[in-house]
């Protein structure tokens, strides 16, 4: 028996609905590309670029003909008419360089592609599964770089293969959050979050392996950890969504997490009246900059905060140029040209806004809205399906597809206060997620259409 056939006949290992040599090879791409996206994304790029191809080829279903492509298709061709406006100067900065707002839609447009390519990886719930188990190990350099940043002090940046693999590692000064192999801590604290939800689902979902469920416990109380220590107040929140969504407890779940965390912040705010030397002890665990950022302030003003700025000035220069938008890369210089507070602003802290800002209300309704509207769906047919499941078959078990989901939810709400989509790492798990929830809408149809049968 040839190798291709042994491996269409382990079902358990690729379901995927094609027999095809080239799905099965572009599965293998897929999911070594997870495994090195957070510690070689470079090397992840090409490799996931190479399964995006393969899984367009020789697909029964058309693209144009799927009509959740719609809003992107629309988008991007919004984008490139924005970037051809500028090209010929019709702009509002007059220094505004050309090339950056082409370099821009490439943060969008492949995407877009990926978004139905990848989506033949992610058919059925195994599939899911085993793309979860794969951002799993690939969180596990994460992990080990942010251990020996804060606890052991090594530092980077270390670069391997002429700077095709470049670990930061900041130095970090007193009570600076970790950033671990990213550029900034906020990237990491996204990272960790949005995968987290994944990592619960594995542990939860039904199995008997108590040794991969002890492993993984372990893992989620790590990522809990990493994600305090890196002080972003964005992935803390994250956390306490995560484990509302997620963590099966039905009566007074929610007041008791509160309770918890109501708890956590009034311990940090008496940490100034410890004596020193119990202050130095809990600061070797804890950021000291954690205590500033969770400390309660009655005199701060809320226009104040760096965003809440960022947001009025946003909306204000997007008035103005409410349809087509300035471009990528514009924002920096019209927020410094229109008397913006703070220094050193690249976006607008709000995927929404930034997207608006850049391409157009329209662009930034359509991509935002199709995501939600898939999100939506998604979370519908799931509700429903379960719903029925639990009639018929009595079986309570925890269901996978939940923590994927939420995945996607905690990736919303972070871009509701920041943008780390800039990040190719980011913006990557965000439309792999994407595309398996596309996948779970599919399936959960073709359930409804089964229950419906019996």
């Amino acid at each position: 028996m040839s190798t291709i056939k042994r491996l269409k006949e382990k079902s358990t290992l690729i379901p995927l609905d094609s027999e095809s040599k080239n799905n099965i090879i572009g599965l293998r791409f897929f999911h070594i590309g997870i495994l090195l996206l957070a510690a070689a994304p470079l090397i992840s790029f090409f490799l996931l670029t190479i399964s995006s191809v393969i899984g367009s080829l020789k697909r029964k279903e058309n693209y144009f003909n799927d009509n959740y492509n719609l809003p992107f298709l629309l988008a991007a061709i919004v984008m490139i008419i924005n970037c051809v406006l500028i090209t010929i100067r019709v702009d509002i900065i007059d220094t505004q360089d050309p090339t950056l707002a082409w370099i821009g839609i490439l943060n969008w447009i492949p995407f877009f592609w990926c978004f139905w390519s990848f989506q033949v990886y992610l058919k059925n719930r195994i599939l899911r599964i085993q793309a979860a188990k794969c951002f799993l190990v690939s969180s596990l350099p994460v992990l080990f770089s942010c251990f020996t940043q804060y606890f052991l002090g090594w530092y980077g940046p270390y670069e391997i293969l002429n700077k095709l693999i470049i670990w930061y590692q900041r130095p970090l000064s007193e009570g600076a959050g970790i950033t671990g192999l990213f550029n900034n801590y906020n990237y990491c604290g996204a990272w960790l979050s949005i995968v987290l939800a994944l990592i619960i689902g594995l542990f939860f979902r039904e199995t008997n392996h108590k040794t991969f469920k002890s492993i993984t416990l372990i893992l989620i109380f790590g990522f809990i950890y990493i994600i305090i220590l890196t002080t972003s107040r964005n992935a803390l929140l994250a956390v306490l969504i995560t484990i509302i969504l997620l963590i099966p407890i039905k009566k007074f779940k929610f007041l008791f997490i509160s309770l918890f965390t109501a708890l956590g912040v009034l311990i940090m705010n008496l940490i100034p009246i410890f004596p020193s030397n119990i202050q130095n002890a809990i600061f070797t665990f804890v950021p000291s900059s954690l205590l500033q950022k969770t400390t309660l302030n009655s005199n701060i003003e809320l226009i104040s905060f760096p965003r809440i700025e960022l947001w009025l000035k946003s909306i204000k220069l997007i008035k103005s140029n409410l349809l087509m938008g300035y471009g990528g890369g514009s924002f920096s210089d019209l927020y410094s040209l229109n008397n913006g507070q703070f220094e050193g602003m690249q976006h607008s802290h709000n995927i929404i806004l930034e997207i608006a800002f850049n391409y157009g209300l329209p662009c930034s309704l359509l991509i935002v809205g199709g995501m939600l509207f898939i999100l939506f769906k998604s979370s519908n047919n799931f509700k429903f399906n379960m719903r029925e499941v639990l009639i018929k078959t009595k079986n309570k078990c925890f269901e996978f597809d939940n923590a994927w989901i939420t995945s996607f939810i905690i990736f919303i709400f972070l871009h509701m206060f920041d943008i780390t989509y800039f990040d190719g790492r980011i913006s990557l798990v965000a439309w792999i997620l994407l595309a398996g929830m596309r996948q779970i809408i599919e399936e959960n149809k073709e359930k409804k259409r089964n229950l419906a049968g019996f």
